[in-house]
């Protein structure tokens, strides 16, 4: 069911109380319940929020977490929420204070709703698309279910420049990702041709 409202959804916001520096295990279990969409990103063209209580330490750490797998999965991560709150029923006063962007950010986020400009690409987002397809170009053997999603999708094409067109490319940004997913590949190539020959096992 939430899998399902995700990809109704224009907008997520992801939000966790920090736990032990990390997300709490309630959003833990439902970003590993949902793991095999590391392997085929699908949120492209909507938008990601994270959010985040402490009562003093951890907002970096999980909302680092949060904009990580919300990206991994296609969101377009538009930003973090930080609050200070102390432990209920302790009485500990409000050491620390952050300041409130919330108006800022809800502003920010309804303006790309209601806009859809184009995805400017990062460096980051480059490198992710290609590195990625130069593996599961060569899983069709050993992931076939992420090689056959791949493949539907059209990501394998090389003429395909990013997961999805709505995006501005950027010849430049996308060299160096071109480059290292090049050599990640030869080295994939070595491995499995290793592999394959009996002799090489033997």
């Amino acid at each position: 069911m939430i899998e399902r409202k995700l990809g109704e959804a224009d907008a997520v916001v992801f939000a966790s109380p920090v736990y032990a520096m990390q997300i709490s295990y309630l959003l833990k279990r439902l970003v590993d319940r949902l793991a095999y969409t590391f392997h085929r990103p699908r949120y492209f063209g909507k938008y990601a929020v994270g959010l985040a209580v402490s009562g003093g330490i951890g907002l970096q750490e999980t909302l680092k977490y949060i904009k990580m797998f919300s990206q991994t999965w296609g969101f377009e991560y538009v930003g973090d929420l930080k609050y200070i709150d102390p432990p209920r029923n302790t009485g500990l006063p409000r050491f620390l204070s952050i300041r409130d962007n919330t108006e800022k950010l809800a502003h920010q986020l309804h303006h790309l709703m209601k806009t859809r400009p184009l995805r400017r690409l990062t460096r980051n987002d480059h490198l992710m698309f290609h590195a990625m397809r130069a593996v599961y170009s060569r899983m069709e053997k050993y992931s076939p279910a992420d090689y056959a999603y791949w493949k539907e999708k059209g990501w394998l094409d090389p003429k395909t420049r990013y997961f999805t067109a709505q995006a501005r490319p950027g010849f430049v940004k996308s060299l160096y990702p071109r480059f290292v997913a090049w050599m990640m590949g030869r080295a994939m190539d070595k491995r499995i041709s290793a592999a394959d020959d009996p002799a090489e096992q033997g």
